[in-house]
C-alpha cells in the first residue's frame, strides 16, 4: 500500500510540471511554452537557436499587462523593449508572460489592453507571485540541453528589478542579475524623492511635507492593509519587501543601471556607500529617462523628440554578465 502511495505521488508530481512547447505561426525566432501545474499555466516565450547550450537571459517586464506578442497584420513580433535580433544568436533570450495577460494583443488594441486589466491578472499582480512564476521557469530551463547551466542571469526593468533582486536572493542557479531603473529601496521611497523635487522648484512646500508624511505612515502600516484586496497586495508586496535588503544576502555579481534623467532611480547613487560590497557595479547612463530615451533639441534649445538607447544598454548588460 505505500508503495502504491508513493507511485501515485510520484506520478501526481511529474503530472503537475509538464511543459508543452510550441510553434506561433508567423512568430520569428522564439517558441512559446507553457508549464502546467496542478493550480496554473506560466508561458513564456524563449529564443529559438538551439543547436548547442548558450548562455541564458531571462528578461522581467516592468508593471502592466503587457502582452509578450504584438500583431500588425501579418507580423508578429516579440514585446523586447531592444531589438531582440541583435542577441538571439549568442545568447538564449525568454521572456514571462504576466499571469492574466493577453499572450498576443493587436498592435493597436496596445495601450486599450494595459488600461483594462483581466480579474486573473489583478489577482496576481504582486511580487510573491512574479517570484514563484520566475522560479518555475529557471526549473524548466535548468533541464533543456540548449541552456548552459553555469551561465543562467536575471535582468529586470523597472518592477522587473524589484522582482530580479527577491528571485536572486535565493536561487543558486542563477549567476549574475541586471536590475535596471528603479529605486532599490521600495515604491514608497520612489514617491518621497519625486516629492522632494518638486519641494525644490515649487511653492507651497507643506502640502508636499504632509504627502511625505503619509507615505512613511502607510509604511509603519503596512501589516495593518487588506492582503485580500488586490491592489493592495501589490501595494504591500512591493514596499515591504525592499530590493536593498536582497542586495545585502545576494554574493553574485550586481549590475545596476539607469538614467540620470530617471527620478525613479535616484537612490541607487547611494548603493555603493550603503552596501560596501565588491559585487556591486553600477553604469550610469546621462541624459537618458526611465526608459532608456533621451530628450533631443535643435540648435535654438527647441524640443524635437527623443532618442533611442534601449539597444545600446542592453548591449552593455548582456556584454557584462557574459564575460567573467
Amino acid at each position: 500500500m505505500k508503495k502504491l502511495k508513493l507511485l501515485i505521488t510520484f506520478s501526481l508530481l511529474f503530472l503537475s510540471t509538464i511543459a508543452i512547447s510550441q510553434n506561433i505561426s508567423g512568430l520569428k525566432y522564439f517558441n512559446k511554452v507553457e508549464i502546467k501545474t496542478k493550480k496554473d499555466t506560466i508561458q513564456f516565450l524563449h529564443s529559438t537557436f538551439n543547436e548547442s547550450p548558450k548562455p541564458t537571459i531571462i528578461f522581467l517586464q516592468g508593471s502592466l499587462p503587457n502582452p509578450v506578442i504584438l500583431k500588425e497584420k501579418d507580423y508578429l513580433w516579440v514585446n523586447f523593449p531592444f531589438d531582440y535580433s541583435k542577441f538571439i544568436k549568442d545568447v538564449n533570450l525568454v521572456i514571462i508572460n504576466r499571469k492574466g495577460a493577453s499572450l498576443i494583443c493587436e498592435f493597436n488594441e496596445y495601450e486599450f489592453v494595459q488600461k483594462e486589466p483581466s480579474l486573473d491578472y489583478l489577482k496576481n499582480d504582486n511580487l510573491y507571485y512574479r517570484v514563484f512564476q520566475t522560479e518555475e521557469v529557471i526549473k524548466y530551463l535548468k533541464k533543456q540541453n540548449w541552456v548552459d547551466k553555469k551561465n543562467i542571469f536575471l535582468v529586470g526593468h523597472s518592477e522587473g528589478y524589484r522582482v530580479t533582486a527577491k528571485v536572486a536572493e535565493k536561487n543558486t542557479l542563477i549567476k549574475k542579475i541586471a536590475c535596471l531603473s528603479a529605486d532599490p529601496i521600495n515604491r514608497i521611497s520612489e514617491n518621497i524623492i519625486r516629492l522632494q523635487i518638486d519641494n525644490t522648484s515649487l511653492h507651497n512646500d507643506s502640502i508636499r511635507v504632509s504627502k511625505i508624511y503619509k507615505e512613511l505612515k502607510d509604511y509603519k502600516n503596512l501589516q495593518n492593509f487588506n492582503k485580500q484586496d488586490y491592489d493592495m497586495n501589490n501595494f504591500i508586496s512591493y514596499n515591504e519587501n525592499q530590493p536593498i535588503e536582497s542586495f545585502k544576502k545576494i554574493k553574485k555579481p550586481i549590475l545596476i543601471c539607469y538614467g540620470t534623467d530617471d527620478v525613479r532611480a535616484y537612490n541607487n547613487n547611494l548603493l555603493p556607500l550603503l552596501l560596501n560590497k565588491n559585487n556591486l557595479e553600477l553604469k550610469i547612463y546621462p541624459d537618458l529617462n526611465h526608459n532608456f530615451l533621451k530628450k533631443e533639441f535643435d540648435k535654438e534649445g527647441n524640443p524635437i523628440g527623443e532618442s533611442f538607447h534601449w539597444d545600446n544598454v542592453f548591449k552593455d548588460v548582456v556584454d557584462w554578465l557574459v564575460n567573467d
